[in-house]
């Protein structure tokens, strides 16, 4: 098995920030070798204790003993939060894409409380 994990975090100025990772993965059992790549990024902005933060990630094709298995699939969201006392409350709405749903995108939207430490 062997994985390839590269990421970075940056505050930048007025509030700003970006985020981003590469993670590459391929497992060999004797049998098979299955291999898969995924990214993601990540841009937030803080003003006061309220922010708002967009994101993307993506699963890209997976690759069965060389073979291109066409499974990629991906989301883009975008989320409203504020900090109150330390607990981040947040409302989240993502599109995202499902190989197994003929290529259609999902809406899908979530309310949630995080806690920062």
């Amino acid at each position: 098995m062997e994985r390839v994990l590269v990421g970075f975090e940056a505050s930048l100025p007025a509030g700003f920030g970006l985020a981003a990772a590469f993670k590459g993965e391929e497992l060999d059992n004797g049998i098979r070798k299955h291999e898969q790549d995924s990214f993601s990024i990540v841009g937030q902005y803080w003003n006061g204790p309220l922010g708002i933060k967009i994101g993307y990630a993506t699963n890209l094709d997976s690759k069965i003993d060389g073979v291109k298995q066409d499974d990629a699939n991906n989301i883009l969201s975008g989320q409203v939060m504020g900090v109150i006392n330390g607990f981040v409350p947040y409302v989240r709405v993502a599109a995202r894409s499902d190989f197994t749903s003929d290529k259609d995108t999902d809406i899908v939207t979530r309310v949630g409380l995080e806690y920062g430490f």
